[in-house]
């Protein structure tokens, strides 16, 4: 059974319990009120034989056979003043009924009836349940049985009493219960009405209201939680007045973070720059004769150099992300041009590995920010080099297909290799993390390739799925399909 209020579920376990408790009480009552009224009965009615018993015995001898109407008489006149007393009888010694007082009430007796009384001591005896008989032996001087004297008493007082008691049992269970319930609904009142109180200060909690307080005054356990609930709000207030303040200085110190390694990548792009260009030139020989063993070690630094700018290029766009520096720039580009110039940065690192790269790509145009979408796919590649075995496979697939009744292109990069263990995958998108394996140890990062593919992908408004092959990985990234002429400007 549910109860919606506290009131309800008072009121059901105290009427409850006034049930079981009346029941007893009635049940009591009515049981030991039985027994002493019937006690009682019995014993007016033997104080009636005692005292009547005699006399009906002398008229009988004086006026049943010389004055029948006045023995009737008299017998009758002793019926109406005990009105308890329904039926006389009188019994010869042989057994047979030789008066019945149903006879003045034109009645006849039963036959047989008398085998019922053959006793010659004076006894009670309940031959049914409808009366209560006293059978009374009448002797001579000598001892010797005259007659005798049957009296029936009837039990009707007895159950009027019975059914006097139920009444009454219920109806004072009534009063009482009406009472009870009238009482408790008005001693519960307040008590309900401050937990309402204490309710609602919870919900406005729940929904984010600290200003609220409770102002019960009931002095008692409600008052007493009505001032813990106001001491509470006052040092949750505190709490989250400090935490936001915590919070708002630490976001002032990530931007700060941000924006040096912002300023900082951009300072690096410079002399890396430079530096590359000048090494070409040594390469050249413009700048002097070189050996070929000064051109080795030229093409190692420059080697160096080049995955340090793209380092610094990932570590000067995640900043720009973090700090929401960019702006869109939707067109539409042809896409293996950019796979290509791709693939030509990570030459030397699929040649080492001996890398079959496939391309199959559903479509040759897409229209998109091209330079969030060179981020993402250099990432994706740079990932799949990373983690390929040597002599593996990349596949580099571009189709469009519909989720949720959306449209999007779909890029998926594929690489054989090692899975990602099943409890690593929800944190490679996370910045500077990075998964441990043999295959990675050829190549340098700091763990910013993925975290750079998922928020470049989240600007396009789309998402990225990865998911474990049989014999390798898969990364799907989802861009939403787009008209050219969308206006590249409202989109941050």
């Amino acid at each position: 059974m549910k109860f919606r209020t506290i009131r309800s579920k008072i009121l059901f376990y105290i009427g409850v319990f006034n049930v079981i408790l009346f029941a007893i009480i009635i049940t009591t009552i009515l049981v030991f009120s039985n027994i002493f009224y019937k006690r009682t009965f019995r014993e007016n009615a033997k104080v009636v034989v005692n005292l009547t018993r005699t006399e009906i015995s002398e008229i009988f001898q004086s006026y049943f056979v010389s004055s029948p109407l006045r023995f009737k008489e008299k017998i009758s006149s002793l019926l109406e003043s005990h009105p308890s007393l329904e039926q006389i009888l009188i019994i010869s010694p042989n057994g047979k009924i030789v008066f019945d007082s149903d006879e003045l009430k034109g009645l006849t007796y039963t036959t047989g009836l008398a085998e019922k009384y053959k006793i010659k001591n004076f006894e009670t005896s309940e031959l049914d349940n409808e009366c209560l008989d006293f059978v009374v032996p009448v002797l001579n001087d000598r001892g010797i049985l005259v007659n005798t004297i049957v009296y029936r008493f009837s039990k009707s007082p007895i159950r009027k009493f019975r059914n006097f008691v139920i009444i009454f049992s219920l109806l004072a269970f009534s009063v009482l219960a009406g009472f009870g319930i009238f009482y408790v609904t008005l001693v519960t009142k307040p008590i309900v009405k401050n937990i309402e109180k204490l309710k609602k200060i919870a919900e406005n909690i729940e929904q984010g209201n600290y200003s609220v307080r409770s102002n019960i005054k009931s002095h008692d356990e409600i008052q007493y939680l009505s001032d813990t609930f106001n001491s509470m709000l006052e040092s949750l207030v505190t709490y989250i007045y400090n935490l936001k303040s915590m919070v708002h200085e630490l976001e002032q110190r990530d931007r700060s973070r941000e924006e040096l390694l912002a300023r900082i990548s951009h300072e690096m792009r410079t002399p890396l720059t430079v530096s590359i260009g000048y090494i070409d030139l040594l390469k050249t020989g413009k700048l002097g004769s070189i050996t070929d063993k000064q051109r080795e070690s030229l093409e190692l630094i420059l080697k160096n150099l080049r995955r340090l700018e793209e380092e610094t290029r990932n570590l000067l766009k995640s900043t720009q992300m973090a700090l929401n520096a960019y702006r869109l720039n939707i067109t539409e580009f042809e896409i293996e041009p950019v796979i290509n110039r791709i693939l030509e940065n990570f030459a030397s690192d699929i040649s080492k590995k001996r890398l079959n790269v496939q391309l199959k790509l559903e479509h040759k145009t897409i229209t998109s920010d091209e330079e969030h979408f060179y981020y993402i796919l250099s990432n994706l590649i740079s990932n799949a080099i990373k983690f390929s075995y040597n002599d593996g496979e990349i596949i580099i697939k571009l189709k469009e297909e519909t989720d949720n009744s959306e449209r999007y292109f779909t890029l998926t990069v594929f690489n054989t290799g090692d899975k990602i263990p099943e409890e690593e995958l929800p944190k490679i998108f996370e910045p500077f993390y990075q998964i441990e394996s043999k295959e990675s140890l050829s190549l340098s990062g700091v763990g910013l390739g993925l975290y750079i593919v998922k928020r470049a992908t989240e600007v396009l408004k789309g998402h990225v799925e990865v998911q474990n092959l049989d014999n390798g990985v898969e990364f799907k990234v989802y861009i939403p399909r787009v008209n050219h002429e969308e206006d590249s400007s409202n989109r941050r």
